[in-house]
């Protein structure tokens, strides 16, 4: 049957539209890439990407921006893992460590993730939560306390935000409530007592907008943006003016909070002013050498975000600088050396959107979705294919064409939520062939788009004469190894 000639009878664009979500998807982008009109009424519209989700999906909460971008490109998020396997917790189905960032194979597609002491979480795109790694304590949540070298998923529960301690989860669900699991030694888990759970627990009469955890403590921003603290307070992590454990969320007194941070025995706060706040323990990265048992502000800095490692911490600027302050002694503030630092001190050549301290390294999203790492690399929790420490940022290695949206650090591994950029239509390199820009193409095969197995189209990296890189659909023959240019 001849498609092409079918679908150009169809003078209603409505009715070529609703003719056309029954043809399979390959068929048609194929069609797209040959004819014009086609491409322009089919590919390059909207309403056809809307009836093809449909097709298959329920309909989102809100409409998007972009039917053709949520159709094509919402489930292709990947999760990279490298660094101490000991226990699992890289997902890769062993226990082996990896020193270069590993997709972990498995068909969900992710939104959110998260690392622990020695194990890990992830929210898929449909809200389920994913847990891995040990699990001696419950921290996994899967009712036993069977480790996992696999994403398992924890039944009855859809999150929208989670957070890993040393040895205990938390979880929000899509109502605001708040779950907990795990280690509860020091009453980490809010519950009103000290014993540990293997399944998520409800933590009574509290909702909340985010969380934070790190090895025996967490912390809440409740819906007023008041913040609580539990768990550990040998030294005044909580801040609350003393060193007394609490078994269940206390509020801090006197601050509102749009950000927390938790580690090993230090918290931070980004007040509703950008200013932050610190307290806890005190090697240095509280901003000096005194510690604190209520929150005491960082002067001369104004914060979007802020991390908390094993003795180290960072903030990123309102100007996306990154400053970084602590322990130094391998190097994980990132600053050339390996001096420590009792205030914050910027790290050089660098501007970025997202943060993570690990327990002696740390990771960086660059404005440009890059991702950066320093510091410890025992185990190659860098992710730079070797296990030889760093003490400035270095750029970590991925496919081309890959960008990170999100990074986590663990005690010893880390992890990288990955997107692929938005790829240009066969209607735009067409363009790009015919005006003589493009000066370099090749066939990018490490892409992990669904499209790109498909017979004869394929994706394309394309460098054009300002020497800008491009990514987009090409028609490749694969027995010739020839690109068939349009």
């Amino acid at each position: 049957m001849d498609f092409e000639k079918t679908l150009l009878n169809f003078k209603d664009v409505k009715e070529r539209l609703q003719y056309t979500a029954t043809l399979p998807e390959k068929l048609v982008l194929d069609l797209c890439s040959k004819n014009t009109e086609l491409n322009q009424t089919l590919c390059l519209n909207e309403d056809y990407w809307k009836i093809r989700y449909l097709k298959n999906s329920k309909a989102p909460t809100t409409e998007p921006k972009s039917w053709k971008k949520l159709h094509l490109f919402s489930d292709i998020n990947e999760v990279l893992s490298f660094g101490s396997n000991n226990y699992g917790q890289l997902g890769l189905g062993d226990g082996e460590d990896r020193n270069i960032p590993t997709q972990i194979p498995s068909d969900i597609k992710a939104k959110q993730i998260a690392c622990g002491g020695q194990h890990s979480m992830i929210i898929d795109t449909d809200s389920n939560s994913w847990s891995f790694g040990k699990n001696y304590n419950g921290q996994l949540g899967l009712g036993d306390n069977t480790e996992r070298v696999k994403p398992t998923q924890i039944p009855n529960i859809k999150a929208k935000q989670i957070a890993c301690g040393g040895e205990h989860s938390m979880i929000i669900d899509m109502n605001g409530d708040l779950w907990s699991f795990g280690q509860n030694i020091f009453g980490q888990l809010g519950l009103e007592d000290n014993e540990n759970r293997n399944k998520p627990t409800q933590i009574p009469n509290m909702n909340a907008k985010q969380i934070a955890s790190d090895y025996y403590h967490s912390m809440i921003i409740d819906l007023n943006n008041n913040v609580w603290s539990f768990g550990s307070n040998n030294n005044g992590q909580l801040g609350l003016g003393d060193y007394e454990h609490r078994n269940k969320p206390t509020q801090i007194p006197n601050i509102k909070a749009k950000q927390i941070a938790c580690g090993e025995n230090h918290s931070m706060i980004i007040d509703l002013n950008d200013n932050v706040w610190s307290f806890g323990f005190n090697y240095g990265r509280l901003g000096d050498y005194t510690r604190r048992n209520k929150p005491t502000q960082i002067p001369n800095i104004k914060a979007k975000q802020i991390a908390c490692g094993y003795y180290h911490s960072m903030i990123i600027d309102l100007n996306n600088n990154v400053w970084s302050f602590g322990h130094n002694d391998k190097g994980q503030l990132g600053l050339g050396d390996y001096e420590h630092r009792n205030k914050p001190t910027q790290i050089p050549g660098i501007k970025a959107k997202q943060i993570s301290c690990g327990e002696y390294h740390s990771m960086i999203i660059d404005t440009d979705n890059n991702g950066w790492s320093f510091g410890d690399n025992y185990s190659g929790r860098l992710g730079l294919e070797d296990d030889t420490d760093r003490n400035i940022p270095t750029q970590i290695q991925m496919a081309s064409g890959i960008k990170a949206i999100q990074i986590a650090c663990g005690r010893e591994h880390s992890m990288i939520l990955t997107s692929n950029p938005t790829l240009l239509s066969f209607d735009e390199i067409t363009n790009m062939f015919s005006q003589g820009q493009v000066t370099d193409f090749e066939i990018e095969h490490n892409l992990q788009i669904p499209y790109k197995a498909l017979q004869g189209i394929y994706i394309g990296t394309f460098t054009d004469k300002q020497g800008q890189t491009k990514y987009g659909y090409i028609r490749y023959n694969q027995e010739t190894n020839q690109i068939l240019k349009p």
